[in-house]
Order: structure tokens, then sequence, then C-alpha cells
């Protein structure tokens, strides 16, 4: 049923008929999901009223009858209603239809005969899916819209507007567009009075005559144009719709859910074509308005959402059932000209056939003997309609409502249905309800501003930090840059002084991975990920060159006295991630004076503090003042920590080469990390560390205190 995505019943047919010489071709027939009423109304209407031909056709697939589950109960059955509008259009058909579904609907769940997600409502086109849409939401039914065809909703109009203000800032048109809208609500008679007080509507160079209004407003787009010249337009985009409540506003207007999915699917567009390379503002503006033409816009903004009506347009539905299906809409087709055809002979490849129109459908050319390649094509193209009908008949389990026009008229697109619908199926009587009150709110604009207020002090409240943080390597350093020395080099000593946090960070992440002993083979495999993840040089044939000393370097280090105790150790963990509450910032000054934790002058008791709730008593004492602040969290990763008889061991790897100047002030801030990461280790433990160390892998050296 997808031919206007290039589908082809003739292909399928021939590669059938390729399948039959080597294997077979098997007819799944049997039905799991109908109730025989439908089951058999189905058989009846497609086999024997000739809508399928007995075996298959050039244009058609061979009738096949659904063999029902006989233990499937009886209930259900098929039903028609006739439709009433007021008017002879397609929009007034469906209105009034929509109505009449959505009256019956919320009748039969306050009945408590059926829940939301029994229904499923298909139409053959997504013109008109939204008007369905809206009379469920005027009855208070859930509903989820899937492929709806877009309209230019008025959150998008004005998102359009401030757009066009932003590429062209110097036009008053585009600007006095983006001032008359729901953004700033400015009305015409503040506009003029803005001009004879001697303003003008430039948003680049903000006036300093002119109404008060309009002068804040052009403030407002001057701080935004700011903006959009420093900023990818998807950046600036999503925080001018973040920050105007275009989300909120489109989710609560009228067709909320689908208002506010068109809004996400035309941002994640624009994001889509900033990734691909273009961050224009006109070209967002483009992307925004192909993404509305493409009729993928419509979908709604909490997809798979349970206990919801659900309406679509056939195409959609395949795959689909639903225990209640209603084949709505019953206008009929409108004019599709026929403009190619694609012919498949026995013998030789496919030939396509055209026809070019212009704008205004005039036909410019076409290929030759074009009338018979329309009538055959016309054909085909009936011949799915007639497969579009059965899908959307066989995806009921239980009750097949189908809506017919207006006296009985045989123009609708479920008119191959009708004669069946004459003779076996029940004709309901639906009326046309009224929308249910909806709730209102009474707010006036003293109300909102308090509550904007209240809001704004909440969020203020909330914006203060509960606790602050610092690493060990901050509270450790004497230097920003100690980590990383930053000393003037001789051209080609770089290397052999500072390898970078990079090689850092790969002999850490080695060293982690061999404290597990992996295999050889996955060990080397692990190592070479790790150098080419952090961009490290390769050779010619893609690999590390750095391979092998860092293979040789972990082996070194796996030798060493410090590895092999660890292997006998009870208990080993490598690269421990932690967070140590109540540490006192403190710390950071009296390690700069330096004391040592763990030394005389600055002790665990003092480096690590519990955090005291302020009682009542000391609530206005300095003292209770200092209890209530933010909680203080001491963050790092040990890099090796195991337990011997005696007590815990921890280490640390450096990978300084210790021959750059800085180095010795360095070392004595490494000192103090592994001290940090000692008394972290007995706050969060209770247990006691007996050893620290330091490892200094291109040195193989190693100091132990």
């Amino acid at each position: 049923i997808y031919r206007f995505r290039r589908a082809d019943i003739q292909l399928y047919d021939f590669v059938k008929e390729r399948f039959k010489d080597f294997g077979s071709v098997i007819q799944l027939t049997a039905n799991f999901r109908s109730s025989p009423a439908i089951g058999d109304f189905v058989n009846k209407v497609f086999g024997l009223e000739g809508l399928f031909p007995p075996s298959v056709t050039i244009e058609q697939a061979g009738f096949e009858p659904l063999n029902t589950n006989p233990s499937k109960a009886e209930m259900g059955g098929v039903f028609t209603y006739e439709v009433q509008p007021s008017q002879n259009t397609a929009d007034a058909r469906a209105r009034d239809d929509a109505g009449r579904i959505a009256a019956w609907i919320r009748e039969r769940i306050d009945n408590g005969e059926r829940k939301a997600e029994d229904f499923l409502i298909l139409t053959r086109y997504n013109k008109r899916l939204s008007k369905y849409a809206l009379a469920f939401e005027e009855q208070n039914l859930p509903a989820q819209v899937t492929a709806a065809q877009v309209e230019d909703w008025e959150e998008i109009q004005e998102l359009r507007a401030v757009l066009e203000c932003m590429i062209d800032p110097t036009n008053p048109v585009k600007v006095a567009a983006a001032l008359v809208g729901i953004f700033f609500g400015i009305d015409y008679d503040r506009l003029v009075s803005h001009r004879l007080d001697g303003g003008d509507f430039d948003v680049m160079r903000l006036p300093d005559q002119g109404h008060s209004d309009v002068l804040e407003a052009l403030g407002q787009l001057h701080k935004w144009w700011v903006q959009a010249g420093s900023q990818p337009a998807d950046v600036f985009i999503s925080g001018l719709t973040s920050e105007l409540g275009l989300l909120p506003y489109a989710a609560a207007s009228e067709l909320g859910s689908l208002r506010a999915g068109t809004l996400v699917y035309v941002l994640n567009e624009i994001r889509a074509a900033a990734l691909a390379g273009d961050t224009s503002l006109p070209g967002a503006l483009e992307v925004l308005q192909s993404a509305l033409d493409s009729g993928g816009a419509g979908a709604p903004l909490e997809p798979g959402k349970r206990d919801v009506i659900r309406v679509m347009n056939v195409h959609q539905a395949k795959g689909l059932e639903a225990p209640v299906v209603v084949l709505a809409d019953p206008s009929g087709p409108g004019p599709n000209a026929i403009k190619q055809h694609v012919s498949r002979p026995k013998d030789g490849p496919p030939v396509g056939f055209f026809r070019v129109d212009d704008p205004w459908g005039r036909r410019l050319v076409q290929s030759p003997n074009w009338e018979n390649l329309e009538r055959d094509e016309k054909i085909l193209q009936d011949a799915e309609e007639v497969r579009l009908v059965y899908v959307a008949a066989t995806r009921a389990k239980e009750e097949l409502l189908v809506a017919r026009r207006e006296g009985g008229k045989d123009t609708s697109v479920w008119k191959v249905l009708h004669p069946g619908l004459d003779k076996w199926a029940t004709t309901l009587n639906l009326d046309l309800g009224s929308p249910l009150p909806r709730d209102s709110v009474d707010f006036t604009a003293d109300q909102a501003r308090q509550a904007g207020d209240t809001a704004s002090e909440r969020l203020a409240e909330l914006a203060m930090p509960s606790f602050t943080y610092s690493t060990v390597t901050e509270v450790a350093k004497d230097r920003p840059d100690l980590e990383s020395p930053r000393t003037t080099l001789r051209e080609g000593d770089a290397d052999q002084v500072f390898r970078g946090f990079a090689w850092g960070n790969v002999v850490h992440g080695a060293l982690a991975a061999a404290a597990s002993d992996p295999p050889p083979d996955a060990f080397y495999a692990t190592c070479r990920d790790l150098l080419i993840e952090y961009d490290r040089s390769l050779d010619d044939h893609g690999d590390p060159v750095e391979l092998n000393e860092l293979l040789e370097l972990v082996r070194s280090v796996r030798s060493s006295d410090l590895w092999s105790r660890a292997h006998r150790a009870e208990r080993v963990f490598a690269e421990v991630s932690f967070a140590a509450p109540g540490f006192v910032k403190q710390v950071q000054d009296a390690a700069e004076e330096g004391d040592i934790p763990g030394k005389s002058g600055l002790s665990q008791s003092n480096l690590f503090e519990d955090e005291v709730e302020s009682s009542d008593e000391q609530g206005d004492s300095a003292e209770g003042a200092a209890s209530s602040s933010p909680g203080h969290v001491l963050e790092g990763v040990i890099d090796l920590a195991f337990l011997e008889p005696d007590g815990w061991v921890i280490a640390d790897y450096k990978t300084d080469v210790g021959t750059d100047p800085d180095f010795a002030m360095r070392s004595r801030a490494y000192r103090r990390q592994v001290d940090l990461y000692a008394d972290a280790w007995t706050q969060l433990t209770g247990e006691a560390v007996k050893e620290r160390v330091l490892f200094f892998t291109a040195q193989d050296r190693i100091e132990s205190w």
C-alpha cells in the first residue's frame, strides 16, 4: 500500500515468482485478530463482491479468505452511520463527523463500556486529522494524533516573525511585525505614538526617543539580535523558545499536544541542520518552513502514550489493531493528476514514462501515447485504493464502524464497502454532541504578577547551592599549573620533560586495566584503544607510535614490589572514585603553609568535620550561621588501594619525567594529594591508612611515607 514510496506490486509478484523457482510461497490466512462477524464481512466484501480477483493479476493480489479463529468469542460486529454536515464541503463534513464520533465515544466511556485506548480512528488522508483531535478535546477525551497535516500555528508564526526581524533588523516592517505579535503585544496606537515622538524601528541602533513601551520592546529585540550574532542558530532559537515559554504556551492551547509536538519537531530539524553544517538564521528559517511543508511535523508531544484515542491515516495504521476501529472522514478523493507510470515488460528492463506540468497545472511535455499510459496507471491506483481499504477494515478486533456520506452518496473514500454495508452492517444514528464546558481560571493581572514573583523567589532560593565541592588536585596544588608545567623549553626537549595530560590518562587507564589481570591479547587491544582514544600519534599503518612504550611501562610497574604487594593483599581496588562530605575548605590554606594531613598542625579532626544541625538556640549565633552554610565535598580518584594485615596502602601514579624546573614544587603538591586521598579513605571507610605511596612510572621510582 506504499506506491507513493515507490512500492510496486508488479515487482513484488516478480520476486515471489523467483522464490517459487527454489522454494515455496506460503499463504498466511489465519486471522487471530478479528471477531467472526468482522472476518465474515471482509471475506464477503472483498471476495464475493469481486474487489479482489480469484488469482493474482499484474494490478492486484489474488483473493485469500481470512480464516478467523473460531474460538474467538462472538462479539461486536460491523456498523455504519451517516454524517449530516451543514455545508457540502470536506471540512464541514469532517467537523460534523468528528463531533458525532466524539460524542459517541464520550457516551460509551461514561457508561463503562469502553476505554479511550480501545478506539482507533482512521482516515484515508491526513489533511483533516486535526479536526478530529479538536472534537475529542471538546469532549475532554484524550487523543493522540499521528501524521496530521501541520497547520501554521500561532506560536510558529510569531517565532518566524522574530527570526525574520533578527535577519533584517533595520527593516521597519519586520520589526513592527515582531512588536505587534504575542511576545510584545504592542498595539498600533503605541507604534504611531513612538514614531511621532521621534522614534524609529531599527533594532541595531536603539533610539533614545519614542514611546516607553516600544523602547523597552526594541531593547529586548536588540539583546536577541546581539545573541543571534554570536550563537549558532540552533542554540539561539532553542534559548529564545525557552525564554518566551513557547512550549508551555503551545501545550496549553487548543490541540496542545499536537502543537507542542510540532514545535519540538521543528526545533529538532533546526538542530539537525546545524549539526550538518548550516548554523545561520536564514538556513534555520528555511528548515522551519521545510519541516512544516514536509507533513512529518505532525508528531504528538508524547508518542506512545497509553489510554488515548489514536487518530491517524490508513498508511500509519498498517500493522496496528484496536478493539474498535472507525473509518472516518467519508469525503471523496481530491484531484490527483497522474504524472508518471512505470511499465515492467517481461523481457527487458523497466521503463518510466512522465508528464511535466508548469506551476499552474498546464501541461508542458508528456511521454508518447500518454493517454493509454495514464489509463494503465489509473487501474494500478484504483487497485491500490482497494488494498488500502482492506488494510483499514482488517485493523478491527471487535467492532468496525464506517462513516457514510450524507444522503447515501457513493463518492466516499470508503465506497468500495458500501454494497457490503447495505447487506450486512447495522446502521447507527450518531448524534452530534455539544462541547462540554471547560474549566476556567479566574486570574487577575495582579495575581499573575504575584505568582511570577513567588516563582522567581523560589527559583532564586533553589539556585543557591546546597553544597560546594573541590577536587583533591585543586586543594593539593600550590599553583593552578602544577599538574602541567609550562616552562619555556628548547625545541625538541618537550617530550623529554612533559608528555601531557593525554599520556597521563593513557597510563592510568592501562594500569587500571592491568589490575584485573586480563589476557595478553585483550590487554594489548585495550592499550591500543586507549592511545587512539586520546589522539596519540599513529604510524603509517594506523598503529599508535607509543604502544610498545606503554606496554613496557606497564610491564615494569607490574614487576615492581608495590604491584607484588598489591596482588598478595587481602583486598585490592583500582581507580576508586570518591566524594567525601564534610570537607573544610580552609585545609587548602593550611596546606599552602606547609602543613600536611597526618602531620602536626593539620589532623583528621579538622580536615573532616561532621555537619552539625543548628538548633533553635544557636539559630542567631555565629556558630549557628556557620553550621547552616552549605556543606563541602571533596572529590577525587584513587589510583590504587590495597589492604595488608596492618592497614591500607594508598598509591598514586605520576608520569612526570622529573627534569623540569617545576618538578620539586609539584612533587610537594603530589605528596599533599596522596595525604588527602588517605584521609578521605579513612573518613569514608573508618579504617586506618598505614602507608602512602607515590609511584613515578617514567622514573621507575617510588616514594612512600
